[in-house]
């Protein structure tokens, strides 16, 4: 599982279109929101840590590491042989991703993106906004969802 900040895909100043959930965050919430993210392209990783993790099934592998291994393929011009040399460098065929958190000013609602990568042709995933009620996050959002 690789840990990693949500990235612009388009230069717009809304690129994730969250003026259209005006019922859900301000346009200060907005504000709030793009400058986390820059301030999170801008830093250093962060990795979520194998012991907090409490299915262990699940193998964390810290984001430096996943990004040398992709530059490493990249650089040897072995794209196209990316998920073998995934297989061999990390023992899976697969792998999850999750966003860092990405919250309003009262720290009520979340942004948080999520991917299931399989294969060149295989995965999905979705950007989505939660909610605090009562204690617990909700999911009340879905900003973007893709499959391949």
């Amino acid at each position: 599982m690789k840990f990693m900040p949500l990235a612009p895909h388009e230069n717009s100043d809304d690129y994730l279109e969250l003026s259209k959930y005006d019922s859900i965050l301000s346009s200060e919430d907005i504000k709030h929101i793009y400058r986390q993210i820059n301030d999170l392209i801008l830093s250093k990783d962060f990795d979520l840590q194998q012991d907090k993790i409490i299915n262990q099934n699940i193998k964390v592998f810290p984001v430096l590491q996943y990004n040398q291994f992709t530059n490493k393929v990249i650089t040897e011009n072995k794209k196209l042989n990316y998920w073998e040399e995934l297989e061999k460098e990390f023992g899976i065929h697969e792998y999850y991703s999750v966003s860092y958190p990405i919250f309003s000013i009262d720290h009520q609602t979340a942004i948080i993106s999520f991917g299931h990568h399989c294969g060149s042709l295989c995965g999905n995933g979705s950007i989505e906004i939660y909610q605090k009620k009562n204690g617990k996050w909700i999911p009340v959002e879905y900003l973007s969802m893709w499959e391949s």
